[in-house]
């Protein structure tokens, strides 16, 4: 019953689905090292993710891209490969927005929802918001690239940048669909 006064659920998967990104980020603000935040952030993914599959919850891509760099960052703690622990450090932050980046074109490219969470029938109008949404994760790398280091300005600020742009494409998404 009180999983329908939210929404059927959706806020609590929502916040599910988020998890590790916050443990990550909470480890952080703790001051643990940053092989632990890695690990601690996959490790819930590796948790987390097969619960939402398992109760048809459809991922969110940013989310879907996070939780991949966070198990890649945590193998690459975990396992040296000597070429992926070289990328991954002259990347820094900027590895977070080219997963992103990755994961988003595949799933503009195949999933009927795009780099959007919303569901709509004109497949051309989803697209083309979703090559906005890459656009601004293209962006997002330049300036992680930029203020490389600092972790709220490089990563932090970007994304919250791109989860409001992808929750203002899917509403106008959304209203766009009423209107025809």
């Amino acid at each position: 019953m009180r999983c329908k006064a939210i929404g059927g659920g959706r806020l609590l998967f929502a916040a599910l689905e988020f998890l590790p990104l916050s443990v990550f980020a909470y480890a952080g603000r703790m001051g643990t090292d940053l092989a632990d935040r890695f690990i601690w952030g996959a490790g819930t993914a590796v948790v987390v993710v097969p619960i939402l599959l398992l109760a048809g919850r459809r991922l969110n891509p940013i989310l879907v891209a996070v939780n991949g760099w966070l198990c890649v960052e945590a193998f690459a703690f975990l396992v040296p490969v000597a070429l992926l622990t070289a990328v991954l450090a002259a990347l820094a932050e900027s590895a977070y927005f080219l997963s992103i980046a990755l994961v988003g074109t595949v799933y503009t490219l195949v999933s009927p929802r795009g780099m959007l969470t919303v569901e709509h029938g004109n497949r051309r109008r989803v697209r083309l918001l979703s090559a906005g949404l890459l656009a601004l994760t293209v962006c997002a790398f330049a300036w992680s690239i930029f203020f490389r280091g600092d972790e709220m300005v490089a990563a932090v600020y970007p994304a919250m940048g791109l989860f409001l742009a992808q929750a203002v494409f899917g509403a106008r998404l959304n209203v766009a669909g009423r209107s025809t």
